[in-house]
């Protein structure tokens, strides 16, 4: 598989992941329609057309809110491989971006970070599963330890802690 599909993948199963724990909107629909009707009354009238298409979609986290959420609501773990989550995020945002429009953006990964970064968005993906699947926070850590430490170190091979 090439990595650009691969990390398409992660990203998009993130961003679905994100979809199923957490609000997607920034306010509650009540309230963004009550404020969409605002904007939409100070507006001049040729424009009303125009603006309410552009706030459509306001009210719904973007892709790169969504990263961030999940990074920093499992930051114990996601802190030790990724220092600035809010850099990370739209770096990933501006990578998936890239790949999905074609067009060059800034702050994207290189092609040859992208195996470390699947990898990061991999164990970021399994620390939730582990958890909706019922396994303890103990229990999650135990079991991403040799994945967070092969990471860390390098060491590819490791795959159990020697007790």
């Amino acid at each position: 598989m090439f990595i650009d599909t691969k990390f398409l993948n992660i990203a998009q199963s993130l961003e679905s992941l994100h979809s199923i724990l957490f609000d997607g909107q920034y306010l509650s629909h009540d309230k963004f329609v009550e404020q969409k009707e605002r904007v939409l009354s100070a507006v001049p009238a040729e424009l009303t057309e125009w603006v309410e298409g552009a706030l459509s979609n306001a009210n719904y986290k973007r892709f790169r809110q969504k990263i961030f959420e999940l990074l920093d609501n499992k930051k114990e773990t996601s802190g030790r491989f990724v220092d600035d989550m809010e850099l990370f995020a739209k770096r990933v945002t501006n990578t998936r971006n890239e790949f999905v429009h074609h067009n060059e953006r800034k702050l994207t990964f290189q092609k040859e970070e992208l195996p470390s970064i699947i990898y990061v968005l991999t164990m970021i993906f399994e620390l939730y599963l582990l958890g909706i699947i019922g396994f303890s926070d103990e229990k999650v850590k135990e079991l991403l330890e040799p994945k967070i430490q092969a990471h860390l170190t390098g060491w590819k091979h490791l795959r159990t802690i020697k007790k």
